[in-house]
């Protein structure tokens, strides 16, 4: 077994503040994770649930060794989604027909982990439907949920967390010692001092503090509000001020709870603290249910009444109010609200009677991103873009919910879904495309090339699913359509995924015949991908099948010049491996082992687990002809483990079977069916990052970044002196070889480390040497 350390598991976030007190809910809650499947925090909004169930996961982190997994599901907008949201935040990218619910069951069977369902109380139903199923299926299983009321599950133990306690009198004779200090008040005091050393209260203010606090009922998100205006105010002003808007909210709102009031008189009086331009961009920012970037914002909240160059200077102003987070630094951070803050936005924003507007603009925005990602995805900054798309799902996501639930709007939905099929395909998101696609198609029908579209796209994916009866009648009705539409592009594509399903179905011959026809009947000029490129891969691959080595690797040379130009990565990893099969056919096993680690990395850092698992087992088949069967079985029992945990299907793949069953035979024979089974059972115990790790038979360093926000491309002059890095010249011999001076060439690298997020030049030559492999390797 490999001896490596696999990434820290879980995905909490990192703090953006001091966590104050709370100590003795935090032994609360371990002690009931102890005992309980479901441990539930409630409180009213803006009382701390999400931080405190974070921080109280961290205090135990070491009873969870498969890790802490955080699910916000504050920005979905339907109980369908729970279940998906659960598997994106685990990793569990799923890609066949099964419920998701039994595939999550069998993924958690057996794990030490921890899920944190944050904001239940947006999609109740879905969420307690999903717990019930998952706790009765899999025995141990922890969860922790926030939410403002109970899920109601029997299962459930229900912790209401109360407040910050703040004493309105406190014991006497005390010397205002930190230690002595009450948690709301260290809580102000600490917010008021990351506003600036002026804005920390005096000693003698501390009273005034305390009473302040006991006006906010210890509330942490009213005291954090009214802290980030002691820049400004004085401690006695924001008293004197909110009592007022206490004494409007109690004539108007006679009957809500106390702590309602205390929270939209905090929430309400920053409202009336911010100018008319930040109240109606706050109001507008309500549409956005995840996080966001000045871009987004410009684009969707801008008009004659917010021009687009006020845009920043107001998103920077309600930063500093505590209205909006910012997550990340740099050029392009990212900003979200807090759930609280974001519905008393969008409480405005439907008085305004602008909500419909707003969220059609939003969608059309990313529409317009989904258009541009895929015309760059066949480009050099096609792993950039996966990352950006990726923190920008949920806003794809409500997008096409909010299409497909307005009239009129089902040629958008069926255009974004199909445009969105690189993240449904390339990153493991079989299911979900092909969901979106199908409610698409049957909510517009009328004959458009959108629709076309759309039914080749699905076709793809369920021929990708290994589903050849589902795929058929999709790309049946894509022909049909094309032809009546005189759409001989679409027509292409269609031709193209029945040449694949025929390959998947074991049909060699047939599926060249398409698959030729497909290659050259594809505009040259077009975008590689959906087009020329994979189609020359399938081509290759049923050539592989049918033993015609020389026809494979004419092709697949065509594919890589292809890729090389472009600076494609994630199709020539299939090639990779494709290319691996007929180098070993041909007997050069060296190379075929180099090519499939190669495959390897860019298929995990696109979280491709498809092409994981089949390149796994290439490489086990590679590793029992040079008598390393060891080996071997570990690489096939990963892989098996795989297939399991995602559910990858590979019946009626003839072809990916047959390399599958290659290897085992060869595995098998060499070690006796004993020690087979041992090391097979070994590497089904590893997960995919440690069985890429141990495939590479190297420590798995985190792949090239995949940042929350989108990272701007590198100049051509940046790409060429990270490539001289990573072949280990200085700045001087880099200068000197691309004509620069040394000085620029050390702010060149600079820069680069900075838009890429990387600590230093090693961590560049690494990235570099991964992301140009050709080009830094002499």
């Amino acid at each position: 077994m490999s001896d490596q350390v696999p990434y820290p598991k879980g995905n909490l976030p990192a703090p953006l503040s001091a966590f104050i007190g709370r100590k003795p809910e935090i032994a609360a809650i371990g002690r009931a994770l102890r005992r309980e499947p479901l441990v539930t925090l409630t409180g009213v909004g803006g009382v701390g649930k999400t931080r405190l169930a974070v921080q109280a996961a961290t205090a135990v982190r070491s009873r969870f060794p498969d890790g802490i997994w955080l699910v916000e599901l504050a920005e979905l907008q339907s109980d369908d989604l729970v279940a998906r949201a659960v598997a994106d935040a685990v990793g569990l990218r799923e890609q066949a027909l099964r419920p998701l619910v039994e595939i999550l069951a069998d993924f958690l069977t057996g794990k030490q982990l921890l899920l944190i369902l944050d904001s239940c109380e947006r999609l109740l139903t879905g969420t307690a439907d999903l717990v019930a199923s998952l706790t009765a299926a899999v025995p141990g299983l922890r969860l922790l949920a926030t939410s403002r009321q109970p899920l109601a599950l029997p299962s459930e133990h229900v912790l209401a967390l109360a407040p910050l306690p703040v004493r309105a009198h406190p014991t006497p004779g005390g010397d205002g010692r930190d230690e002595e200090l009450d948690d709301a008040v260290r809580l102000f005091l600490d917010r008021a001092a990351s506003s600036g050393p002026d804005s920390v209260p005096a000693p003698h203010q501390l009273d005034a503090v305390r009473d302040l606090c006991v006006r906010l009922d210890g509330i942490p998100l009213a005291i954090e509000l009214a802290a980030a205006r002691l820049h400004l105010l004085s401690v006695e002003q924001i008293d004197a001020m909110l009592e007022d808007r206490f004494r409007l909210l109690a004539n108007h709102t006679r009957g809500a709870p106390p702590r309602h009031h205390t929270l939209r008189a905090a929430i309400g009086w920053s409202h009336e603290l911010c100018t008319p331009s930040e109240r109606l961009l706050w109001a507008r920012l309500s549409v956005f249910t995840a996080p966001f970037d000045v871009e987004a914002a410009e684009a969707v909240c801008s008009d004659a009444h917010l021009p687009q160059e006020d845009i920043p200077g107001a998103l920077k102003e309600l930063v500093g109010k505590s209205i909006l987070i910012q997550d990340g630094s740099g050029e392009h951070p990212y900003l979200r609200m807090l759930d609280t803050v974001r519905e008393y936005g969008h409480t405005w924003l439907q008085e305004l009677g602008d909500e419909d507007r707003l969220a059609d603009r939003h969608a059309a925005f990313y529409l317009r991103l989904a258009r541009q990602a895929e015309s760059a995805w066949s480009g050099p900054e096609q792993l950039a873009w996966y990352a950006r798309m990726t923190s920008e799902h949920p806003h794809i996501r409500a997008a096409l919910e909010h299409l497909l639930t307005h009239p009129g709007r089902g040629r958008e939905a069926l255009e974004l879904a199909a445009r969105m099929w690189f993240m449904w395909i390339a990153c493991g998101r079989l299911r979900e495309g092909r969901l979106y696609l199908d409610r698409a198609l049957r909510l517009d029908v009328a004959p458009c090339r959108e629709r076309t579209r759309a039914l080749w796209t699905c076709g793809w994916i369920a021929s990708v699913q290994v589903d050849a009866a589902g795929a058929t009648p999709y790309l049946e009705e894509a022909v049909a359509a094309a032809d009546a539409l005189d759409d001989p592009e679409a027509a292409t594509h269609a031709l193209q995924w029945s040449g694949q399903v025929a390959f998947l179905g074991g049909d060699w011959d047939g599926a060249i015949t398409l698959l030729t026809r497909a290659v050259a009947q594809h505009d040259p000029h077009a975008p590689l991908n959906p087009g020329p490129l994979p189609a020359r891969i399938a081509l290759a691959a049923a050539w592989l099948a049918r033993a015609r080595t020389d026809r494979a690797v004419a092709v697949l040379s065509e594919a890589r010049a292809m890729c090389t130009a472009s600076g494609e990565i994630w199709m020539r990893s299939h090639l990779d491996w494709l290319t691996a099969q007929a180098d070993r056919a041909r007997g050069h096993f060296s190379a075929a082992i180099a090519r499939t680690r190669d495959a390897l990395w860019v298929q995990h850092a696109f979280h491709d687990v498809i092409g994981v698992a089949v390149t796994l087992e290439v490489l086990a088949g590679l590793q029992a002809s040079l008598l390393e069967a060891d080996r071997a079985a570990h690489l096939l029992g990963a892989a098996r483990n795989l297939r399991n945990t995602y559910a990858v299907s590979v019946t009626g793949a003839p072809f990916l079977a047959s390399i599958r069953t290659q290897a085992t035979t060869t595995a098998r024979d060499q070690l006796g069916s004993g020690a087979f089974e041992r090391a097979f059972n070994e590497g089904a115990l590893m997960d995919m990052p440690e069985a890429v790790a141990y495939a590479l038979n190297a420590p798995l360093t985190p792949p090239p970044p995949a940042p929350i926000a989108y990272r701007r491309p590198l100049s051509a002059t940046e790409v060429a002196v990270a490539q001289q890095v990573a072949i280990g010249l200085s700045d001087e011999a880099i200068a000197v070889r691309l004509r620069l001076d040394a000085r620029a060439v050390g702010d060149r690298v600079r820069d680069i480390l900075a838009t890429l997020g990387l600590a230093d030049r090693e961590e560049l030559a690494g990235w570099a040497a991964w992301r140009w492999p050709t080009s830094t390797s002499s």
